[in-house]
């Protein structure tokens, strides 16, 4: 068999898995950062939407709650929600997904907050399935620690406070039958956890990011936005490979 049919061959047998249909529940591929051209002026509001992948914007606010784009807790360039230093206050910026994330598939974005959070105060995730917060992570003011809470009630992660610092935050969904995922933020880790909770995990279709009561002056950043895919369809393009070469081999 000549090289240069072995190598149509392959293309043709290895690019079959990304051809075939996706399940209409899968989120896709998906990434944006503050960056992006939609944020030009800058602009964030529910009539942008920069990158790819993801579905609109959404706000919530009260009291003296609102969202910007520039210098925050993260970074520089970056997207941010705050709040004044009272339970009245409130920033909420949602994200929704194109579909819900399925098995293996890894939600993650940079998160970081400013210097103060009032006692009582928090900023953090949420994951959403539909209108029902299903996972969280945050920092409450007058703590050491951030904490976890996956259906039940909070917990203390290894994440210490750590203001204007941008912290790595990833989410897998291992299995949504059974509520088990892995998560990291910045040093705190886990693996193979189990959701508590009633929410439907097989249906975690938004993100969202809030300050509740952080303080005057302060803020709670994020940016770079990613949903990656299961890691199938590089098992099956491998898969795929392998089995050509052998194919080639034998033919030689």
């Amino acid at each position: 068999m000549k090289l240069s049919s072995f190598l149509t061959s392959f293309v043709v047998i290895a690019t079959l898995p990304l051809l075939a249909p996706v399940s209409t529940q899968a989120a896709l591929l998906a990434s944006d950062n503050a960056t992006n051209a939609a944020y030009a002026g800058p602009t964030w509001t529910t009539s942008t939407n920069g990158g790819t992948g993801f579905g609109a914007w959404s706000f919530s606010t009260s009291g003296s709650g609102g969202s910007f784009i520039g210098s925050t807790g993260q970074g520089t360039n970056s997207f941010g929600v705050f709040a004044g230093g009272n339970s009245g206050n409130t920033s909420r910026a949602d994200r929704a997904f194109t579909g819900a994330l399925s098995n293996n598939q890894t939600f993650s974005v940079n998160v970081g907050h400013t210097s103060n959070i009032t006692t009582g105060g928090e900023v953090g995730i949420n994951l959403l399935s539909g209108s029902s917060v299903v996972f969280t992570i945050k920092f409450v003011g007058g703590g050491s620690t951030w904490t976890q809470n996956n259906g039940g009630t909070d917990f203390g992660i290894s994440q210490n406070f750590a203001a204007n610092t941008s912290l790595a935050f990833s989410f897998t969904l291992v299995s949504g039958a059974t509520k088990n995922y892995n998560y990291s933020l910045g040093s705190a880790s886990g693996t193979n956890f189990f959701g508590s909770g009633a929410g439907d995990w097989t249906n975690i279709t938004s993100a969202r990011f809030f300050s509740n009561g952080q303080g005057g002056g302060e803020n709670f950043g994020l940016n770079n936005l990613i949903i990656v895919p299961e890691p199938a369809t590089a098992g099956l393009l491998g898969m795929a490979a392998i089995g050509m070469v052998g194919i080639f081999r034998r033919r030689r």
